[in-house]
């Protein structure tokens, strides 16, 4: 059997920048050892299985190498891009593991997604063991680091400028063993503009380029704890070569919203015990037109 891997860069317009997404349709028939493969042989940090669903418009699981999410923002902003929503029909529904919510498109093709209601968790880290898994001073963190998460839980450390940010020397085994949902570090610019780095190794990717889970809870500690509540945009993936931006709508729940674009395929042939890439087509323009 073939299975055609959809092959986009979310939160960017520009091939050569964003965060790589594989997108399989059909894949109720998968089961999770082949849909963790099918991750392990495009190299990314997840991808998203689109099956039939009852409830919502479409059913969506997101794995990485090594495990089942239960949301992924980049491989959202990926899939409805894809799935590109006609003028009557701007929102759609996704069902996950973190809930049925909803997917728009606004008129200039950003897709906007919906997150979770947002959870606060208690404070379970010290500084100076945050700063230790980070690599870094603890005088170079502000405030004490604390979970939220509008999907997934990540593990917000806010530093106290761009310089502390890029020479973070992560242990990433330390970082497995203590927080396994990922650290989530930024800088704010101003109220409005934020640079971050995420860690997340237990994914079996080291360091994300973009993350919209992420940047979704950090609009959500930003509205909790400092009355930030006003659209912001989050831009990651400067020490990957890999930039994209976020954008975060805390104004009335939590909503997520980027652009994609679409980079190419993977053709994998799935034997009984196998899988094998055999082709992979590649679109050569870095941006879209």
């Amino acid at each position: 059997m073939q299975i055609k891997v959809h092959i986009l860069k979310s939160f960017t317009n520009d091939r050569s920048q964003g965060n790589p997404v594989g997108i399989v349709f059909d894949a109720d028939n998968l089961t999770d050892e082949q849909m963790m493969e099918i991750v392990q042989k495009t190299g990314y940090s997840e991808c998203a299985f689109i099956q039939k669903s009852d409830i919502a418009t479409v059913k969506v699981r997101f794995f990485t190498p090594k495990k089942e999410m239960s949301l992924c923002g980049h491989a959202t902003i990926a899939l409805f891009h894809l799935l590109n929503p006609s003028e009557s029909t701007k929102t759609l529904t996704q069902e996950t593991l973190a809930g049925i919510l909803s997917v728009s498109k606004k008129d200039d093709g950003m897709i906007e997604m919906e997150q979770a209601n947002p959870t606060f968790y208690q404070q379970e880290y010290e500084l100076d063991t945050i700063a230790q898994l980070l690599g870094i001073a603890s005088e170079s963190i502000i405030n004490v680091p604390i979970r939220v998460s509008t999907g997934t839980p990540k593990l917000l450390v806010e530093l106290k400028d761009i310089v502390a940010l890029w020479s973070l020397n992560p242990n990433f085994e330390s970082i497995k063993e203590l927080v396994p949902t990922g650290v989530y570090a930024f800088v704010k610019i101003n109220d409005h503009f934020y640079n971050a780095r995420q860690f997340n190794p237990s994914t079996g990717i080291n360091e994300d380029p973009v993350t919209g889970i992420a940047a979704g809870a950090l609009g959500a500690y930003l509205k909790q704890y400092f009355s930030i509540a006003m659209p912001i945009i989050v831009e990651q993936g400067h020490m990957l070569g890999k930039i994209g931006q976020i954008y975060v709508d805390t104004c009335n729940g939590i909503k997520v919203g980027g652009y994609a674009v679409e980079a190419g395929h993977l053709i994998m042939d799935l034997h009984e015990k196998s899988l094998e890439v055999i082709r992979t087509i590649s679109y050569s323009s870095s941006s879209a037109k």
